[in-house]
């Protein structure tokens, strides 16, 4: 796969006697090999306890250069 290119596709199945089915609607996946920028945890705050064996995280989004 190479970067900026978009890939498409579409699957059809078989049936034990080789039937054929329909095929299915076109998909599409685009391909980005740029990473992203470094995430910014905003919350549990680094070393800190939240309190919570399940805590929420929140961050900032990440930005594509």
């Amino acid at each position: 796969m190479s970067n900026g290119n978009y890939y498409y596709w579409r699957v059809s199945a078989r049936n034990a006697a080789n039937q054929q089915g329909p095929f299915s609607a076109i998909s599409e996946v685009g391909c980005d090999t740029q990473v992203p920028g470094a995430f910014n945890l905003v919350s549990p705050a680094d070393n800190t306890d939240p309190g919570t064996k399940t805590p929420t995280f929140r961050w900032n989004a990440s930005v594509d250069p």
